[in-house]
């Protein structure tokens, strides 16, 4: 990944806010500009698994969220990156390996195939320009019955609180609701980013040619030698995240 974005300890991080962990850093000035997304992770049962995360238990550091948010941005080098402040891989991460380490596609944690799909990732796809604009909340999801706060709020102001556009994170948050942004399952979020005009334009240029149908295979003119996934249970999506990641690994400087 090209190290050139800010280190994880300067940017405002407040524990169980992530969605104003993402609004903060998609608001810095550094960041103008540039291509960026805020991405809501969550699913019809407002109970999402993700792995590699600072609250997570035994050695996955498997969470169960009941919404997750996280920013990706277009670096300078043409690769896309995601800034999650909880995970526990490297800050940022370079997307598709993000999402091959976050959302798990082998049961070695010992959940059942029905389990992992009660638990499956859906995601909204929002643009920075419209999370930054149009996003509301009046933190109440974070208060518990008797009026207390689950967690601390943060020091700064909540997200819309100098519009009135009133509290729409909720919304935001419900994936059978088409706007704002685009839903998307893991194969369709990981084929955007793989398939990006700028990333094919990236791979052109260092000789790559990529062909996916079915399971992903690749191959390259020397030094690198071409590689080929073979079939598994949900080939489209093992085959895309797993051979993006390898690539891009490979391509960074």
């Amino acid at each position: 990944m090209p190290n050139d974005w800010p280190g994880r300890e300067s940017f405002e991080y407040a524990a169980c806010y992530c969605e104003e962990n993402v609004y903060r850093l998609l608001g810095r000035p550094e960041f103008e500009g540039m291509r960026r997304w805020a991405l809501i992770v969550s699913n019809e049962a407002r109970r999402v698994a993700v792995y590699r995360q600072r609250a997570g238990q035994g050695s996955e550091g498997r969470v169960v969220w009941d919404y997750h948010v996280l920013a990706i941005a277009e670096s300078r080098k043409g690769f896309f990156a995601a800034f999650d402040l909880d995970t526990l891989l490297r800050f940022p991460c370079e997307a598709c390996e993000y999402f091959r380490e976050s959302f798990r596609f082998d049961l070695a944690d010992g959940l059942t195939s029905s389990a992992y799909r009660a638990m499956e990732a859906r995601f909204r796809l929002v643009s920075a320009e419209d999370y930054l604009e149009n996003l509301g909340s009046d933190r109440s999801h974070m208060r518990a019955p008797d009026g207390s706060w689950l967690a601390p709020p943060p020091p700064w102001p909540a997200p819309g609180s100098a519009l009135a556009t009133g509290s729409n994170l909720m919304d935001w948050i419900d994936l059978e609701k088409p706007r704002p942004g685009r839903v998307l399952d893991l194969r369709q979020l990981a084929s955007f980013f793989i398939f990006d005009e700028s990333r094919i334009r990236a791979w052109t240029e260092v000789g790559l040619r990529v062909r996916f149908a079915g399971a992903l295979s690749v191959s390259a003119r020397a030094p690198w030698r071409g590689i080929s996934l073979g079939r598994c249970p949900r080939p489209s999506i093992r085959g895309i995240v797993l051979g993006c990641a390898t690539l891009s690994s490979r391509a960074s400087p």
